[in-house]
């Protein structure tokens, strides 16, 4: 959930207490409150809203509906199957609880009951694609390969124009049975339009150019590649994926194009060693002059990285764009090329102690996260000597230097402390390690609050 929905459902749910406040009886509102509440995931608040409207009018499908799906996210299934039978005999096409009910047949081995309701939900409700959805995947499963184009090809001739972001991902999900069955000429079909009306989205080109690679059509398939990676340039299956395309095709700049993905990930370019196709280059000076160059990259990227984390999670801007600022900051540096990554902070301030362990506890269990706690010295003081004992690297803009009169350290920081500027235009490491355009680094620092959305 994107920062914008969550404040559009947050609006939403001020809306539904003025109505409450001014009509405590009013059960819409109760309701209204109860399931936004279960929207932004906060369960706990749902539940006392909910139980009020289904109390204030109990004869409302709906609402027996609502909470057994709250139920159903406390996985508290028997209860949550009887609330859902509980709506069916107040409304015996209630649409929403016959599919939560499928789901649990499915899982619980009943299969033909659930395909049954699918079937069922599908004849009355054809413009909605829950149950379409689900029937294609139990037909993938049991190798029914033509049942798939007869289900999704009358939905998918709906879509004359695509005009809502929903459309969109009906689209994508039919493209991608089709390329699950080999069905590449209908997927290419869908993907192409999908990405004429949409072309921002990495996938799409990049499952076009995969369905081409497929089909042996080498040089569309690096044609869409290059699209894709204008997009993510710093995907490092795409990057390797090209570079395979560019030796197939012997294209004269494929050596300029190798030593350039030394500076996305110098995997990319050791991974060339692992396969046949690039044997013809191994005698290559330059090729061999490159390899030496990723092997040294690699061998700097793989060094303990320590980042004084109190000096980011106040970050307004961070904070705009997801409340886990070092998840961010995480996320970013291994999009970088980073191994090995942790944050300190002063085990001395309570009030960090408390900030940390609410927000960060999967850090905390990775070792991620640790604590500086020495008796009566701070972080400043010790960070350095850490990074030195371990040879590792220090991001922080802190002036550590201050802190100590050891002049082997003063030097080690001199070398090895990489400082940064954070503001609305990105995060920018000020290091020659890193000599991409302005971009790149932007494209990679939102692609990090996207995947920890994603992982949510």
């Amino acid at each position: 959930m994107d920062a914008l929905e969550r404040e559009y459902l947050r609006d939403h749910l001020n809306e539904y207490y003025a109505i409450v406040e001014s009509d405590d009886q009013d059960h819409g509102g109760w309701n209204g409150i109860g399931v936004t509440y279960m929207q932004l995931g906060r369960f706990s608040c749902a539940k006392k809203p909910l139980l009020k409207a289904l109390k204030l009018q109990p004869r409302n499908p709906d609402y027996w509906f609502n909470v057994g799906l709250l139920y159903d996210k406390y996985n508290k299934e028997n209860l949550a199957v009887r609330l859902y039978n509980r709506a069916l005999e107040l409304q015996p096409r209630h649409r929403y609880s016959l599919f939560n009910l499928s789901i649990h047949y499915a899982q619980n081995n009943q299969i033909e009951k659930a395909v049954s309701i699918w079937k069922q939900l599908i004849k009355e409700h054809p413009y909605d694609f829950s149950a379409y959805s689900c029937l294609a995947d139990f037909y993938i499963e049991n190798k029914e390969f033509t049942k798939i184009v007869e289900l999704l090809e009358p939905f998918r001739s709906e879509f004359r124009v695509i005009n809502r972001r929903k459309d969109l991902a009906i689209l994508w999900f039919i493209a991608k049975k089709y390329c699950e069955i080999c069905e590449y000429q209908l997927a290419k079909e869908i993907i192409t339009e999908l990405y004429q009306y949409e072309s921002k989205y990495f996938d799409f080109p990049y499952t076009l150019a995969d369905i081409h690679h497929k089909e042996e059509n080498y040089s569309e398939a690096l044609t869409y590649l290059e699209k894709a990676l204008i997009i993510e340039p710093f995907n490092q299956k795409a990057q390797s994926q090209r570079l395979l395309l560019k030796a197939i095709l012997d294209c004269p700049d494929f050596l300029e194009v190798l030593e350039k993905t030394i500076h996305v990930h110098p995997e990319i370019a050791l991974k060339t060693l692992e396969d046949e196709i690039f044997r013809t280059f191994y005698n290559n000076p330059k090729y061999k002059k490159i390899i030496r160059q990723a092997r040294t990259r690699k061998k700097r990227l793989s060094k303990l990285v320590f980042i004084d984390g109190s000096g980011l999670t106040n970050n307004p801007f961070l904070r705009q764009l997801h409340y886990k600022q070092l998840n961010i900051v995480f996320n970013y540096l291994r999009l970088l090329g980073f191994s090995y990554i942790i944050f300190f902070f002063d085990g001395n301030a309570y009030s960090e102690l408390e900030y940390y362990t609410s927000y960060y506890k999967d850090f905390f269990s990775l070792g991620i996260i640790q604590e500086i706690k020495p008796n009566n010295s701070s972080i400043h003081r010790m960070l350095p000597i850490i990074a030195q004992i371990t040879k590792g690297i220090i991001i922080s803009n802190k002036e550590f230097s201050k802190y100590t009169k050891d002049q082997r350290i003063i030097q080690y920081l001199k070398k090895n402390q990489i400082t940064y500027s954070l503001n609305h235009e990105g995060l920018f490491l000020k290091t020659k390690l890193f000599s991409h355009d302005v971009n790149f680094y932007k494209a990679i620092l939102y692609k990090s609050v996207d995947d920890l959305y994603d992982e949510e």
